[in-house]
């Protein structure tokens, strides 16, 4: 309002006029009433008419000497309108008003009133009327408060103290940089982050200038440090690499060109690998002083010294370290170097005195150790075993006449050797001093007692016996006075000779063996007793020895060295023991050799040759299994009746061309397969475990071929191929016989036929047997409503309530689950309709009579979403603030308390689900989401309750963890573990329920383990443990016992000296085994008892 005058009351008048009318008097307007209606103005009123109320938030100015400028403010909810004002001073007195017939505004309740008024006074001197600040209308401005705010100077915004003034852009120029691009003249720093999402045209994404610049580039491959030959924006980088980080997998590269050298002035930790690579030459690394280096290449790795040709290197090929090309003794290639090459010293070995339980020199593998080498005292050393005192050595005086050893602890009688026990010792112990002397010896078989001289044996005491003891027992006796007694008989004190027992010699004859004689020396050739006869050359036994019984010959050593039972001559053949008839032994037979220690042969031709195992009281034909060669030359496992007219193969293998294997047959002819701890099913193959294989054919031929799924022994499903080659599933009842099919697949149609409808998720499908389908080219009408396929509950059209228009009565009903889309002929949705909420929802808006109704497209009464529960029809942001704050949603308890937090984090670098502790602070990121590879961290632990799949191979892996899966056998009375685990160096391997043994393994090459035991090799091969020996060495002892037979005409080697076992009548009939007699001795006195008899041991070649 400009230009308006104002009424002076007479009070208002006569308040100016100073006392005695000397002049006038200057007040102060403090209140400002304000009139609703509009009045007629008289001089004497001293209140407003239709005042509202006072104001006083106003202020005024004179801006000339009749005129003043007025601002009234009103910023409370009152609302009316304004026609005009009154103006009262300090002491209440109206001064004056304004008033028009029209309202001057209109007030809001939502609104402030601010009326700036300039009011012309006709007849006083305004100068005299004094009026409030106008600050509370431009008060100080402030972060909180609009208001008057004062410009700030260069030097103000230069120092950065001042938190009231205001920046100009002059000033903010000189002092901050902008975000196109600033070049600094001083000084930088930042205490937040500095990011650069461009290149200059140089390439690098931060510059250091200085004549040759440093640039700092990230292509988003590599993070670079690189060097500039030149300086400026547009220079770009030489050919140096001293920095390169590469995104995807952190690797560093050092001076990648390799065009100088990298110097660590500190100490440099390496977590992982330090890989030293020179590509394919050789990669070497120096450490201090030394002047020379570490070295590595394809062959070998270690140290070399130049200046003087010394180096120590772990060569691959040898498995072993070499120092200066020599290999290095260990436990792998020499167990101990003193065991085998002993040592020499060059100075004595000094032990401690030790004591008889802890020796002062004691051997490794010794256990306590208690075993070894103790002193006692001067010139005094003992020997213990496990703790006790065995062997020891006196030097007494310095003499050797003194010195002593005792063994076994006797009393010290001053002898040289002195044993407390009863001793054994081996080889010749030479007894005399003088020229004549005797001596005692033995070897394996005999022991001797002899002499250079003449020999005397005795017992020097009167009544002294001299006994001879054979086999433990007494075997001869001289006693006092000369007599001699034989066999353990009772001396009768007469006799010169007892023998207890017979003595023969008439019965024995020796014949010459000249050509025209036989040559026999034979036993008691009587019909009834045994002998043993040397034929003559010219006989067709020549050479041979015979042993009869019963007066027939039984069996015979034949010329050519070989050994007959039940016939009298060799059948040609290689063998060297030829039995006719069976041989039967109550112990193991064991043949030893390389190759064929045991070989059934079938004696010639391709006819079968086979071992039979029979079990004498089985059941009839069930006594004998046979492992056979057939004729056609495969091998079976089968059983055979006890004719041997019935056979039945266990287990059947064909051979190939060469020495390659065909095919196996398992159970050929019936009977079933079981593999594991499986119970009998009446399947041919029952499995305990997976069956694992690149695939499964299960072919039936033109008839079923089927797949069976059992509970226990009862079927419950099965799949498989018809006899029309087409795919069958069915199901059975309880009963495990009763057959339900599912569906079939006709091969050729490939259409899946259900027996019964299916259902969909619960639902049951409509098909052509329980809906009645409307012709597309006719139409109908529905006597039900029409539903359409939806994405979850019914949609479509109803029958109407009534024939109206309102929400309980109408003609026809559109029904939706819960929205309905409407879409243009290209596809696209223009719109749809929310069923729940009974709203439309158009991008084009809604229109009536033309006009478009009002919707956010044209007006938005409310932007925010409510906090009461909202959706929302695009994406909910939620921005970091900078590089380090985290940010994301928070899911709140009833007590307002965080219960979870979805949040990104640390540079963008992740996602993550936390959950927050009762007082609602951070506990741990529970989920995990990565950008970089979209790997995802699960930090607790995981419960599946439903079906899992994965599309990509599962990990489990942690530094230090040997990962494993942990199976439960859960069921009632079951609970029990197993564990699959990775095997250190690869492989896997199966602990125990107790976690605490290592069950079953196989390595990262396919060595099978149990309980730690090398079970089974990759080629096969199989560690018979109950047996203690590996299949391989078994099978090759059975091909070395068979390979070991000699050759057909060998002859047999004398396997031992020649032994003389003394005359006749000391033998009693025989030698004993396995010595045969090579030949005799006469007395020359012509008694036969006296022939002496000598053998040999005999062996094959």
């Amino acid at each position: 309002m400009a230009g308006n005058l104002i009424y002076i009351t007479d009070a208002g008048r006569a308040a100016l006029v100073a006392p005695g009318n000397t002049g006038t008097t200057a007040h102060q307007v403090t209140q400002i009433g304000l009139a609703t209606a509009a009045f007629v103005f008289k001089p004497d009123m001293t209140a407003l008419p239709s005042e509202l109320k006072r104001i006083t938030t106003f202020g005024g100015d004179t801006v000339a000497k009749d005129t003043i400028h007025i601002v009234i403010q009103d910023d409370s909810a009152d609302q009316y309108k304004l026609y005009g004002f009154g103006l009262y001073l300090e002491n209440g007195v109206l001064f004056g008003v304004y008033v028009q017939n029209d309202p001057i505004l209109e007030k809001a309740a939502a609104s402030m009133l601010l009326l700036a008024a300039d009011t012309v006074f006709a007849s006083i001197d305004v100068t005299k009327l004094v009026f409030g600040p106008t600050s509370f209308l431009n008060p100080p401005a402030t972060t909180e408060r609009k208001g008057v705010v004062e410009l700030a100077t260069q030097g103000e915004v230069d120092a950065g103290a001042d938190d009231t003034r205001a920046v100009t852009p002059k000033t903010a120029a000189a002092r901050y940089a902008a975000l196109t691009g600033a070049r600094f003249t001083g000084n930088v720093s930042v205490t937040g982050g500095i990011a650069s999402d461009g290149l200059d045209s140089g390439g690098a994404n931060f510059r250091l200038m200085n004549g040759r610049d440093v640039i700092l580039r990230n292509d988003g491959t590599n993070f670079y440090l690189l060097m500039s030959d030149g300086s400026g924006i547009g220079a770009s980088w030489n050919a140096l690499r001293p920095l390169t980080i590469e995104h995807k997998t952190g690797a560093i590269t050092l001076d990648g060109t390799g065009s100088g050298t990298t110097y660590v002035g500190g100490q440099l930790n390496v977590k992982g690998m330090l890989n030293v690579s020179n590509g394919t030459a050789e990669g070497r690394a120096i450490f201090g002083a030394s002047g020379g280096y570490f070295f590595g290449n394809a062959s070998e790795a270690g140290f070399y010294l130049p200046s003087s040709g010394t180096m120590f290197a772990l060569n691959f090929a040898k498995k072993n370290l070499l120092v200066n090309g020599k290999d290095v003794w260990h436990t792998g290639n020499l167990p101990n170097p003193a065991q085998t090459t002993g040592i020499t010293m060059s100075g004595p070995i000094l032990a401690a005195e030790g004591t008889v339980t802890q020796p002062g020199i004691s051997f490794v593998n010794d256990g306590a150790p208690d075993t070894g080498f103790f002193h006692i005292a001067d010139g005094v050393f003992a020997v213990t075993n496990n703790g006790r005192e065995t062997m020891r050595f006196l030097a007494v005086d310095g003499t050797y006449q003194n010195n002593r050893v005792l063994i076994g602890q006797p009393p010290d009688d001053g002898s040289w050797l002195q044993v407390g026990g009863n001793a054994t010792t081996r080889g010749l112990h030479r007894f005399g001093n003088g020229k004549t002397t005797a001596w005692a010896n033995s070897n394996t078989d005999w022991g001797f007692f002899r002499s250079n001289g003449h020999l005397s044996v005795g017992s020097e005491g009167a009544t002294g016996v001299l006994q001879l003891i054979a086999g433990n027992s007494e075997g001869a006796k001289l006693v006092p006075g000369g007599r001699m007694t034989i066999g353990g008989t009772t001396d009768d004190g007469t006799n010169t000779a007892q023998v207890a027992g017979s003595m023969r010699a008439g019965n024995y004859f020796i014949n010459e063996q000249s050509v025209s004689t036989y040559g026999l020396i034979g036993m008691n050739k009587g019909a009834n007793g045994p002998n043993i006869g040397f034929y003559g050359s010219s006989t067709i036994g020549a050479g041979a020895m015979t042993l009869s019984a019963g007066g027939t010959e039984r069996a015979r050593v034949t010329a050519n060295g070989k050994f007959v039972v039940g016939q009298t001559g060799d059948d040609g053949s290689d063998a060297l023991i030829q039995v006719n008839g069976p041989i039967k032994a109550n112990g193991a037979i064991k043949g030893t050799s390389g190759v064929g220690a045991l070989v059934a042969t079938n004696g010639g031709g391709t006819g079968q040759t086979s071992i039979v195992l029979r079990r004498e009281g089985g059941a009839a034909d069930q006594k004998q299994w046979e492992l056979m060669q057939g004729g056609d030359g495969t091998l079976a496992l089968r059983t055979v009746n006890d004719a041997y007219s019935a056979s039945m193969n266990a287990m059947w293998i064909t051979r190939g061309n060469g020495s390659a294997v065909g095919n196996m047959v398992l159970m050929q002819s019936g009977g079933r397969v079981m593999i594991g701890t499986t119970v009998d099913t009446g399947a041919i193959l029952n499995a305990e475990g997976l069956i694992r294989g690149r695939g499964l054919t299960v072919d039936g031929g033109s008839s079923w071929a089927t797949v069976y799924f059992q509970n226990g022994n009862t079927t419950r499903f099965t799949i498989g191929k018809s006899d029309t080659d087409d795919f069958a599933l069915s199901a059975f009842e309880n009963d495990g016989t009763t057959q339900r099919r599912v569906l079939d697949i006709p091969r050729l149609t490939q259409q899946v036929n259900f027996v019964k409808r299916p259902t969909w998720a619960g639902a049951t499908p409509w098909d052509s047997m329980n809906v009645t389908p409307l012709d597309k080219n006719v139409g109908g009408t529905m006597a039900a409503p029409l539903y359409l396929q939806s994405r979850a509950g019914t949609n479509g059209f109803e029958d109407g309530t009534g024939d109206n228009a309102s929400y309980s009565s109408y003609n026809f009903a559109l029904k939706g689950w819960y929205g309905m889309g409407m879409r243009a002929y290209d596809g696209s949705v223009n719109g749809f309709y929310d069923f729940r909420a009974g709203k439309w929802d158009v991008k084009g808006g809604f229109y009536v009579n033309g006009a478009r109704v009002w919707d956010q497209g044209n007006f938005d009464p409310n932007a925010k979403v409510n906090k009461a529960g909202d959706t929302m029809t695009g994406d909910l942001r939620v921005k970091q603030p900078n590089n380090t704050d985290a940010r994301g949603f928070v899911v709140a308890r009833a007590d307002s308390t965080a219960q979870a937090w979805f949040h990104g984090t640390m540079n963008g670098n992740y996602s993550a689900w936390a959950t927050m502790k009762p007082d609602g602070g951070w506990q741990s990121n529970v989920i995990v989401v990565y950008n970089d590879d979209n790997r995802v961290h699960f930090n607790s632990n995981i419960h599946v309750t439903a079906l899992s799949r994965f599309y990509n191979r599962p990990t489990l892996n942690r530094d230090g963890w040997q990962a494993d899966f942990g199976l439960r056998n859960n069921r009632p009375g079951y609970d029990s573990w197993t564990y699959l685990r990775a095997r250190d160096g690869g492989g896997m391997e199966i602990i125990n329920s107790a976690y605490n043994a290592v069950t079953w393994s196989v390595d990262d090459w396919g060595t099978m383990f149990m309980r730690g035991t090398q079970i089974l090799n990759t080629d096969g091969n199989l560690n018979l443990t109950f047996r203690g020996v590996w299949l391989s060495d078994q099978l090759n002892n059975i091909d070395n016992a068979i390979g070991s037979k000699a050759n057909a005409g060998a002859r047999v080697q004398w396997d031992s000296a020649v032994q003389n076992f003394g005359t006749i009548d000391r033998l009693n009939g025989a030698l004993p085994a396995p010595w045969v007699v090579c030949g005799l001795s006469g007395p020359g006195n012509g008694t036969a008892n006296a022939i002496v008899v000598y053998g040999v041991v005999l062996r094959n070649q």
